[in-house]
């Protein structure tokens, strides 16, 4: 299935535009020849956008590739716009996803805003994809199911089964996983949704709550899992257009290191990088200063416990080979120790603490760069008066 054009910027967006005019190809081309990646880059830019010579995507692909096998992250960049978009070049995400990655991972912030938007379209294509056997939920119904080791794996390994909530643009929804089996684990996806909605403890205990406007008509997506890979059991799904209220009781689950987990899916709030406080009580990625005030006397590493003792166990990062990732600790913007090292946080008082937020692998490499591959706890400190 064809993807829509996902970058409208278009190229020139992503470096400096070259000069148009045949001269300044030619000057490009020799630069190129020569050794000069850059120039290859901006003359691949020219037959990308046909100024100064006749448009050519079959050629601009090939200099873009030709710029990114020497490492100018740039060219990369380019080159994994056109295979997202099929342009130039057979649509391929898994490339684009793998070259938009190569350029991030080289300090290109284009290429980590790409691989962004790519890693999560492939997250909600394989949603998308599981079968859904007849499993429909209506809005003001409950269904009863069983999540069993046959449901397919989601790729940190816990099983996933969807169900099909046939919605209206502007419709509101509630729905609620609840399972005395196993840690509820929650996503919801579906058309206009910009990113999948993900939840473990939303709804009290150890249920899960996702509430959400359906942004247009069509099929959404509820799918079950288990916040532990291997959980399964028994479990309730009930979708309603009001919520109800939920138990105050924290999820009892074990905390333990060698337990693997889904990652949340938060968002990274764009333009905020000091900790303001900018989201309200029972949010799945942050915890906030009114929070933080049931924790006096005590450290950050007791309120992460009590609220989201989650964001402690370790991920499978963005890659499973790689075997079970921790957390990295961030405080005010700056990197503590290596990843996993998280009794940093046993040291830090709740009085001083402005704001907790978790953010995953991909995330925390786009603000922090490599070296997250658990994700990061970020750690605000309050400002004087």
């Amino acid at each position: 299935m064809k993807i829509k054009s996902l970058f409208v910027a278009g190229f020139l967006g992503l470096l400096a535009s070259p000069l148009a005019g045949q001269n300044t190809a030619e000057l490009y081309q020799q630069l190129c020849d020569d050794g000069d990646m850059l120039g290859c880059s901006l003359l691949g830019l020219m037959y990308s956008e046909g100024k100064g010579v006749p448009q050519d995507l079959a050629r601009a692909a090939s200099l873009f590739e030709q710029a990114c096998n020497t490492n100018l992250v740039e060219g990369c960049a380019h080159l994994g716009v056109m295979y997202a978009n099929g342009v130039g070049v057979a649509q391929d995400i898994p490339r684009a996803v793998s070259l938009s990655r190569q350029a991030c991972d080289g300090g290109d912030e284009q290429g980590c805003t790409n691989f962004e938007v790519l890693a999560e379209l492939m997250r909600a294509a394989v949603l998308l994809q599981l079968p859904v056997d007849n499993r429909t939920l209506a809005v003001g119904s409950m269904a009863s199911g069983t999540l069993t080791d046959a449901d397919p794996l989601g790729q940190e390994g816990s099983n996933m089964q969807a169900w099909v909530l046939d919605l209206r643009a502007g419709q509101q929804v509630t729905a609620d996983l609840r399972s005395t089996d196993f840690d509820a684990f929650l996503l919801v996806t579906g058309p206009g949704l910009v990113s999948i909605l993900t939840d473990d403890d939303g709804g009290g205990g150890c249920d899960a709550r996702v509430t959400f406007t359906a942004e247009a008509d069509g099929e959404y997506r509820a799918i079950v899992s288990a916040a532990v890979a291997g959980n399964t059991g028994n479990f309730t799904l009930r979708a309603t257009a009001t919520p109800s209220a939920t138990a105050s009781t924290p999820c009892s689950s074990a905390l333990s290191p060698s337990v693997v987990i889904l990652p949340t899916r938060p968002r990274v709030l764009a333009g905020t990088t000091d900790g303001a406080e900018v989201a309200t009580r029972g949010n799945a990625t942050l915890i906030v200063r009114n929070e933080l005030e049931e924790f006096s006397g005590r450290t950050a590493m007791d309120a992460v416990k009590q609220l989201h003792s989650r964001w402690l166990r370790a991920t499978r990062g963005g890659n499973f080979a790689d075997g079970p990732a921790f957390a990295r600790v961030v405080i005010d913007g700056i990197p503590q120790g290596a990843q996993g090292d998280l009794e940093d946080l046993e040291s830090l008082s709740a009085n001083d603490i402005q704001s907790i937020r978790y953010l995953t692998a991909s995330d925390a490499t786009i603000r922090y760069g490599t070296g997250f591959p658990g994700g990061a706890i970020e750690v605000w400190f309050r400002r004087p008066g």
